[in-house]
């Protein structure tokens, strides 16, 4: 009898490994992070008929989907929030997420749907700082290119150029030092850029 007890419990561990493999496999059960379910989830919120639970529910959705990349899918949860609150902080919270997945076009749009020019002004700022850390010159100069306040612009692109140049960036980070408008400003991040200060 022991030898048919063995190889009961034998088979009993097998079948409970072979489950685990099994179940490992299939993400314990994880939501997936592909296109169609945030499409699904944009769905469900549009067809939300409390408009204070629909704006919830579509900033969920756009922060999901910036954090996954789903650029589409973001920009329309965000452009749908027909609350100026609720959509400038959706469009100020998505934008680094989606720069950070490698879509800073997404994140220069979705920071165009800010209708307060002091809170688009913050939102381009931070993209900007964001992509002088990452070295990408080209996303500094339009975030700085699409700011209408005269100062922050100028002291967010002194800010980014050194950093542009701390990274190596010698030549770009006079291309952005350029856009300062203010001449002794400008002067003074030049000779940092010259000095490498």
């Amino acid at each position: 009898m022991k030898p048919k007890a063995d190889k009961a419990v034998k088979v009993a561990i097998y079948l409970i490994v072979l489950c685990s493999i099994f179940v490992s496999g299939l993400g314990c059960g994880k939501k997936s992070t592909d296109g169609p379910e945030f499409e699904d989830r944009l769905q469900a919120a549009r067809q939300i008929s409390v408009q204070s639970e629909r704006i919830a529910a579509l900033a969920r959705v756009a922060q999901d989907a910036a954090t996954a990349g789903e650029d589409k899918v973001t920009l329309e949860a965000v452009g749908e929030m027909n609350q100026t609150g609720p959509r400038n902080t959706a469009a100020a919270q998505a934008a680094p997420l989606l720069f950070e997945k490698g879509k800073p076009e997404t994140a220069l749009k979705v920071i165009e749907l800010i209708n307060v020019t002091s809170e688009k002004n913050n939102a381009f700022t931070q993209l900007a700082k964001q992509a002088a850390q990452a070295a990408d010159a080209d996303t500094v100069q339009k975030a700085i290119g699409r700011m209408n306040l005269v100062g922050q612009r100028n002291t967010t692109a002194a800010e980014a150029a050194v950093t542009l140049a701390q990274k190596g960036k010698g030549q770009k980070a006079v291309k952005v030092a350029e856009l300062i408008n203010e001449t002794g400003l400008r002067n003074q991040v030049l000779a940092k850029i010259a000095k490498q200060d």
